[in-house]
């Protein structure tokens, strides 16, 4: 895994989440 996934991980649960 890289950071860049970790990234995207985050925002497209963000954006889920909101």
């Amino acid at each position: 895994m890289t950071l860049s996934f970790s990234s995207d991980s985050y925002r497209v649960a963000q954006r889920l989440l909101f």
